[in-house]
């Protein structure tokens, strides 16, 4: 989980809550969806393509690093004896969340100043 004010970009598919910074639903989203579709239409469009531009590139390391799986990092994560350090045993590869709505409404609030402030500076430079 990510701590303090960080968190991660995630698809639409998580809920926005805290950790985790979901785009806007019922907005273009997708790189494609903006391609000959004019200006940007509000903070939640803005908000949306720079999320989307975001994950676009995170993905792109991704595949990159996998690519080159000789990397050094990635020969050195991958031995099968390695032993993470202040990991409790019980921690498998999914970890159950327990949220509630004021946090996701939080988590929504910290979504739209996001989007606000991009817009409002999106829009200065526009004049």
């Amino acid at each position: 989980m990510p701590r303090g004010d960080q968190f991660y970009l995630v698809d639409s598919g998580y809920p926005n809550m805290p950790g985790f910074l979901a785009p806007y639903r019922g907005q273009r989203y997708h790189l494609r969806d903006y391609v000959g579709r004019g200006r940007l239409r509000g903070k939640e469009e803005l908000f949306n393509y720079r999320h989307s531009s975001c994950r676009n590139i995170i993905e792109r390391c991704i595949g990159v690093l996998k690519e080159h799986a000789l990397d050094k990092l990635f020969v050195q994560y991958s031995e099968e004896n390695m032993v993470f350090q202040d990991i409790p045993e019980s921690s498998q590869d999914q970890e159950v969340i327990n949220f509630d709505a004021s946090q996701t409404a939080q988590m929504g609030q910290v979504r739209d100043q996001i989007a606000t402030q991009m817009w409002n500076d999106y829009s200065r430079r526009r004049i």
